[in-house]
């Protein structure tokens, strides 16, 4: 009996499990706002303001593709509001994910495909990143539409062809970061000389994200991806070609940085694989197993800046997945035992990593670990590849893989619980009949909390307090920092009127944080030397 399913299975109820008791965290608040407009007015996307960053704005302005916030207004629209039931509605999206990934295993690895699936799924790339963000679903389609896309060249299915394209049309509209899909597609076509399937399935994918985009244009007025395009565009031009191209150079060592973090353990795997000598590998495993303590276990004044560490570790797994597919490249005794399609799978690897390595510089605004997923996955699968080819990989090298997965995890679901655990304790200072309106300001998954519990979102310059009002106010250890909650504080109006009723502190032994750093800074990893979270609570007197 095959059960080649029942892998795939467990590791969906994993991603799902660990995920629905992780509290909402950083832009999981934007994405679930927009999907309780949409299960109220599912015809009328971008007809509404939503408060996020400083005020409220239109949010047509706000970017935010409609797959993911359309399945969760379903969600909504069946069972209500309910964090758990909607992170448990995710399930199918996860499952698409490691079925796909199952299937893209068996496809270009030989004789490790279960333990390659385990290493990949409970990653940085996905166990922690799978939230109500955009990406991991985005590249869940991706990969679904690249099965399809795989099997319609094996047999020459137009259907098979048109159903790819819709995938990657709906991964577009998941992500715009998945519009490298249909490059990858016409990379597959070139590099296996299929020259007709690429530009159909181009066509459809196409087809079916203009056709979501005059939707909105009917709708709303204007498409919302032209609008942002235009936007991006208008700041390149106003920058000049040659200063873009340099600040997006500029801006490639945080992305480097962020991928040695995610990318460790498939950097780790691939070491056999690429030429390196068994004997030796504890001699680098062991310094960046012992580094990593060493950032996770130490205050960050003693720890210090992880950043050339990590950056090290990125540069470092490219490297490695080059290695191997160079390696795999130059041997030409092989060819005759090999199957006739391994050269140009690995062709196509090695294109499709520099796709998405161009795919990440070109549509990153800024650093963080859910705009080098893709890199990462490429450089799993080439790992997987080239541990399958060149026998030797211990088997405790796949453990440290997922060990290093499962424990940055952990700290984000402790970082992220936080800011729930922070919004609730202040809650309890405040009478459950307040007298007056509890303000507050903040954003990212305090915002939600928050909002949930009844607190309104006060606009800096327009805030006129009155006497009986509250204010939970973030008390940041660095005001002019990247800290959380997030945009910055404003100043208190008529400081001498508010008086202190008490603190909230959400604080734990372990040093280290991944929020905000891993959602938008230089570095998965940092260590911490404040509590983890404070809050004070005011009072507005005369």
């Amino acid at each position: 009996m095959n059960r080649s399913w029942f892998l795939p299975l467990l590791l969906a109820a994993i991603l799902t499990g660990v995920n629905a008791f992780k509290a909402v965290v950083v832009d999981d608040s934007a994405y679930l706002l927009f999907a309780r407009h949409l299960a109220k007015h599912p015809g009328y996307p971008y007809l509404f303001e939503l408060f996020w960053y400083y005020e409220p704005q239109p949010a047509n302005e706000i970017l935010m593709p409609p797959v993911l916030p359309y399945w969760l207004a379903a969600g909504i629209a069946l069972f209500g509001e309910h964090l758990i039931l909607l992170k448990l509605w995710l399930f199918p999206i996860a499952w698409m994910l490691t079925a796909s990934l199952a299937s893209l295993l068996r496809r270009f690895t030989q004789g490790n495909h279960a333990l390659a699936l385990a290493v990949l799924v409970l990653s940085p790339a996905f166990l922690p990143q799978f939230n109500f963000m955009l990406d991991v679903p985005a590249v869940a389609f991706g990969l679904a539409g690249l099965v399809l896309f795989i099997r319609s060249c094996d047999r020459q299915s137009a259907t098979l062809c048109l159903a790819a394209g819709v995938l990657a049309g709906l991964a577009m509209q998941t992500k715009y970061t998945q519009l490298v899909v249909p490059a990858v597609f016409l990379a597959y076509g070139i590099s296996h000389r299929k020259w007709f399937l690429p530009f159909l399935a181009i066509y459809f994918a196409v087809m079916t994200f203009g056709g979501w985009e005059y939707f909105v244009f009917k709708r709303c007025g204007e498409s919302h991806f032209l609008k942002h395009f235009r936007e991006t565009a208008a700041s390149g031009e106003a920058q000049g070609l040659f200063a873009r191209i340099q600040e997006r150079l500029e801006g490639s060592p945080p992305l480097l940085s962020q991928l040695g973090g995610v990318a460790l353990g498939f950097g780790l795997w691939g070491l056999r694989a690429g030429g390196f000598p068994t004997r030796w590998l504890a001699l680098v495993v062991v310094p960046v197993l012992l580094t990593l303590a060493s950032i996770a276990l130490r205050p960050y004044a003693k720890s210090g800046d992880p950043f050339w560490f990590f950056m090290m570790l990125g540069i470092g797994s490219i490297a490695v997945a080059v290695a191997v597919l160079v390696r795999m490249i130059a041997k030409p005794e092989w060819k005759q035992c090999l199957p006739w399609n391994w050269e140009r799978d690995t062709l196509f690897l090695a294109m499709w990593l520099l796709i998405e390595i161009g795919g990440t510089l070109g549509l990153s605004p800024f650093p963080a670990a859910r705009r080098v997923i893709g890199v990462a996955l490429v450089i799993g699968i080439i790992s997987a590849r080239g541990a399958g080819r060149f026998p030797g990989t211990p088997k405790w090298i796949a453990a440290v893989a997922i060990a290093w997965g499962l424990a940055l995890t952990a700290i984000d679901t402790l970082d992220a619980d936080a800011e729930r655990e922070a919004v609730v304790k202040s809650r309890t200072l405040i009478p459950a009949s307040p007298g007056g309106t509890i303000w507050t300001t903040g954003h990212w998954g305090h915002q939600y909390y928050a909002d949930i519990l009844g607190m309104e979102q006060l606009v800096p310059h327009r805030w006129e307090p009155r006497p009986g009002d509250w204010l939970v106010f973030p008390v940041m250890p660095d005001p002019e920092g990247f800290y959380r909650p997030w945009p910055p504080m404003p100043e208190l109006k008529s400081p001498a009127n508010w008086k202190l009723l008490g603190e909230v502190v959400v604080d734990d032994p372990l040093p280290c944080q991944t929020v905000p750093n891993l959602y938008g800074g230089a570095y998965v990893l940092r260590g911490r030397d404040v509590p983890r979270l404070k809050l004070a609570v005011y009072r507005f007197q005369e």
